[in-house]
């Protein structure tokens, strides 16, 4: 129920103050405590340019997406589904765009690691999605019992 209060402006800007001191507590422990990791700092031998416009590099990530997704999530694919053949209007919700920009995310940072590609997205891309799917799962029900006939919404 919070997300539906962020469309007054007065709100959040509340949040964003209240949020300003751990922001700032933040950015001064990774500027002066934190070390390097391998993903800013690394000493690479080859451009980041050269990484983003590997177009191998995007097949291969887009490849591991589907093929994670179709073997341990398609209960979740499924649903989606559903939701865009009912044509529900869940793909412009604030949840839809959060889960969006959180995959694109991880699509970015699998296409700039300096890591060797196929075994960082062999050993964590099931981690990753495993963290998202309970979200999902939840938001994609959620939305179905909502707007599906014969389901009732059962608040406990």
């Amino acid at each position: 129920m919070l997300c539906f209060h962020f469309r007054n402006f007065r709100t959040i800007l509340h949040y964003a103050a209240g949020a300003l001191l751990p922001f700032l507590i933040l950015v001064h422990f990774k500027v002066v405590y934190a070390p390097a990791n391998d993903l800013i700092h690394a000493g690479r031998g080859t451009d980041l340019l050269d990484l983003i416009v590997n177009p191998d590099r995007y097949g291969l990530i887009i490849t591991y997406f589907f093929r994670t997704g179709f073997t341990y999530y398609s209960v979740v694919l499924v649903l989606l589904t559903l939701l865009l053949v009912k044509k529900i209007a869940f793909v412009k919700s604030l949840p839809m765009l959060v889960v969006g920009l959180l995959l694109s995310g991880y699509f970015v940072i699998y296409l700039t690691t300096p890591n060797d590609l196929e075994w960082h997205l062999s050993q964590s891309i099931e981690r990753l999605f495993h963290h998202i799917y309970p979200a999902c799962l939840y938001l994609l029900l959620l939305k179905v019992s909502t707007h599906s006939p014969g389901f009732k919404t059962v608040i406990v």
